[in-house]
């Protein structure tokens, strides 16, 4: 399955490492250049165990890269996971504007049948404003449902911190209502997981 990863954050690089670990093909794609460069140039900017041989051996395998381009990215994936960070603001609500551009591009971008997934770090009721947001913009765009169909869900995205790589390798860290993230997958597109 072709995935792609928005924001190379913690919770993106390890996800898109280990998607790729299990033979997905994953575009990891921020918008901060300079990360890009630094992922291109095989240097990994957290530090979680595992990660960077992980990454090292998907690179050399081909099923992970590093980009920019977010358009492209969506374009070429069957599934696209929203990993953008949501920081606190004063009033303690979680900062949810890096989501408005993304949805923006993968509202105009997508076509065909993908499954949009949004990380679980983010506030109750954020899955219903993103299908709002979705649609409204799809709406607006003129786009009929013969030019590319959306499924979005919630992933259950528990990655503990210096831990992640060993969680996702038990294959329960992403899914929806029980469900793993390569079986929600193989249901979704009718490929069955690696």
């Amino acid at each position: 399955m072709r995935i792609s990863l928005i924001g190379c954050g913690y919770v993106g690089l390890a996800t898109g490492g280990c998607l790729a670990a299990i033979g997905h093909r994953v575009a990891c794609m921020d918008g901060d250049g300079d990360r890009i460069r630094t992922l291109m140039a095989g240097h990994i900017p957290i530090y979680e165990p595992h990660l960077e041989e992980i990454v090292f051996d998907a690179r050399s395998a081909g099923r992970i890269e590093f980009t920019a381009d977010l358009p492209k990215t969506v374009q070429q994936s069957d599934a696209i996971l929203i990993c953008v960070g949501t920081p606190p603001l004063d009033n303690g609500e979680a900062d949810l504007s890096a989501l408005d551009p993304v949805v923006r591009i993968i509202a105009t971008e997508a076509h065909g049948l993908k499954l949009v997934i949004e990380k679980s770090t983010v506030p109750v009721r954020t899955g219903e404003q993103l299908r709002r947001a979705l649609r409204t913009i799809r709406n607006c765009y003129s786009m009929s449902s013969s030019e590319g169909h959306l499924t979005q869900r919630c992933g259950a995205l528990f990655l503990k911190e210096r831990g992640g790589c060993s969680s996702f390798a038990c294959r329960k860290s992403l899914g929806d209502r029980g469900s793993t993230f390569p079986s929600l997958c193989a249901r979704r597109s009718g490929v069955p997981p690696p």
